[in-house]
């Protein structure tokens, strides 16, 4: 039994910045309590192909994560979500990264309200040399096996 309380709203992807075989999203931050996050990411929009959890306290800032090994040929499809202890948060819509030449920019659209949780579109620009920071997350992950959808629950509640 999880007595944990589940993180309040789901993280907002904003940005995804594809170099070759990597992936760097960009989000907001789901709102507290949070201890980590789980990102979800596939060639179809809707499977859960490959995914990692990763420990993130609360962050009052934009957090950033980067997938490596990627087919640079493929197109993917991320979505995340905040995990408090045992007790996961909802789901992040699911969000296209066309191929490596782009950059996926969600605009937020403006909402009464709570302004923290935006509702979002997708918008591609091109691609711009630019000089970024090291995200301060940096798995290796390699996309070769395929895991089951139990696999990926029993890994996501072994981590908690």
């Amino acid at each position: 039994v999880c007595g944990d309380q589940s993180p309040a709203g789901a993280p907002r992807i904003f940005k995804i910045i594809r170099r070759g075989d990597q992936a760097t999203i960009y989000f907001v931050p789901a709102l507290q309590p949070v201890t980590s996050y789980y990102l979800s990411y596939s060639l179809k929009p809707g499977e859960d192909r490959y995914g990692v959890e990763f420990s993130q306290g609360h962050s009052t800032g934009a957090l950033a994560y980067t997938v490596k090994h990627l087919s640079s040929s493929r197109n993917y499809y991320f979505h995340l979500r905040a995990g408090n202890g045992c007790m996961p948060g909802p789901w992040s819509d699911w969000y296209p990264h066309n191929n490596l030449k782009t950059t996926t920019t969600i605009q937020p659209k403006k909402v009464s309200g709570n302004s923290q949780l935006p509702t979002t579109t997708a918008t591609p620009a091109p691609l711009k040399p630019i000089s970024v920071s090291t995200p301060t997350l940096v798995p290796r992950l390699s996309p070769t096996s395929r895991p089951s959808v139990w696999q990926i629950i029993k890994a996501f509640f072994l981590h908690l």
